[in-house]
């Protein structure tokens, strides 16, 4: 006489075959993966594309750039994305924070007196706009001055429409930039 076990367990049904429990634990990673993915894509980065030629010849019009939002604090250099309420959001390099002084004269950008070194642009500095700001200017505490790359074709802290940026008010600084290979 054969005696044969059957796993049982405590309510006293019977155990589901261990296939089956691999598939569910692989399903389960799976999901919980891609959970973690959206998570982190949705809190702490974000993909921009870029809209127009104000960053041209650093930055392409349709390249993307993947953004993180998790700090206030930016430096000189850094390029940035601007939120505006009433239109599209602005990608820019910060060239002042708060406490710098910062002057344009002689087609040229001067920061805190000194003439600044600026390897990423083509082109002179002129003010564009015919209002305020008034130059030279003093960042406030919670600013920041940002300016296009491509100066002769850029809306940017020059323009009473931008002016100063509350720090607030920047999306994310760039991490990643992603060229666009059409263009």
């Amino acid at each position: 006489m054969k005696i044969q076990y059957r796993a049982v367990d405590v309510s006293g049904a019977e155990a589901k075959p261990q296939s089956a429990e691999k598939w569910f634990d692989f399903v389960a990673t799976v999901a919980g993966a891609i959970a973690a993915v959206m998570l982190i894509l949705t809190f702490l980065f974000r993909v921009v594309t870029v809209d127009g030629h104000s960053m041209v010849p650093n930055l392409q019009h349709g390249d993307r750039l993947i953004l993180t939002d998790v700090t206030t604090h930016y430096e000189r250099g850094e390029i940035v994305v601007i939120s505006r309420a009433d239109d599209d959001p602005l990608v820019k390099r910060v060239i002042a924070v708060s406490g710098d002084t910062i002057d344009l004269r002689d087609g040229s950008v001067y920061l805190n007196g000194e003439l600044l070194d600026e390897p990423y642009i083509d082109q002179e500095t002129y003010d564009v706009s015919p209002g305020p700001p008034d130059f030279p200017l003093t960042v406030p505490r919670g600013c920041v001055f940002v300016m296009g790359d491509n100066r002769g074709n850029s809306l940017d802290s020059r323009s009473y429409e931008v002016g100063l940026v509350d720090t607030h008010r920047i999306l994310g600084k760039v991490l990643v930039h992603l060229s666009n290979s059409e263009e």
